[in-house]
């Protein structure tokens, strides 16, 4: 077995990896109280083939190279003490603290600022958008076609011309195993979907 904790997630790769051996590191992971969204393989389309867990794809993660399990550590609304809500656990920085990388809503969300003539002046959107919709929004400014496979989606709701602004639906999604429960919020705009933040509580 194979760990990698890069900051605020986990990934378990197995020599030989088999669906009893996932799924009796997963019992044991959700026991503790570190533990927050676990990912693993798909049994169905929303849960992993461990019992509690997501499956994987739900995170953008299921590609030829993704770990056997995937897990981000449990955060809390607790204040910080710097009185900001938010808080995980973390083996590197002392408790309380957020860093980069959880699923907690406040780690997951992010500014992103445009300026110029090509779009609104003073406009703030609340539509939901990622880093992905860099790409399609210049090509689509400067009126080159996107390649084919390209993700992510123009953000026409900032353009000064005129521009869709899509509706966003929720997906919302829990599963347990015992006395774990977790849960995961994903956002559609039109084609595209936007994972909002995850949670896990129990164990």
């Amino acid at each position: 077995m194979r760990c990698s904790f890069p900051s605020q997630v986990g990934a378990l790769y197995f020599r030989e990896p088999s669906d009893e051996i996932v799924r009796r590191a997963v019992a044991a992971m959700t026991q503790a109280p570190w533990c927050g969204p676990v990912f693993t393989a798909a049994r169905t389309e929303i849960e992993g083939i461990a019992p509690g867990s997501f499956a994987r794809h739900l995170a953008f993660a299921e590609h030829a190279r993704s770990a056997d399990i995937m897990f981000s550590y449990r955060a809390d609304n607790a204040l910080d003490p710097f009185g900001l809500p938010g808080g995980t656990w973390s083996a590197d920085w002392p408790l309380g603290y957020g860093i980069h990388g959880g699923l907690h809503e406040k780690e997951m969300a992010s500014v992103g600022i445009m300026a110029g003539s090509a779009f609104k002046t003073g406009f703030l959107s609340q539509t939901p958008s990622g880093i992905g919709d860099f790409a399609p929004t210049i090509l689509s400014l400067l009126e080159i076609g996107r390649p084919d496979g390209m993700t992510g989606r123009p953000l026409e709701e900032t353009f000064a011309r005129a521009g869709v602004e899509l509706p966003t639906l929720e997906e919302a999604h829990e599963t347990s195993s015992g006395g774990y429960r977790q849960g995961l919020l994903r956002l559609r705009v039109g084609n595209t979907a936007y994972l909002d933040h995850g949670w896990a509580e129990g164990g």
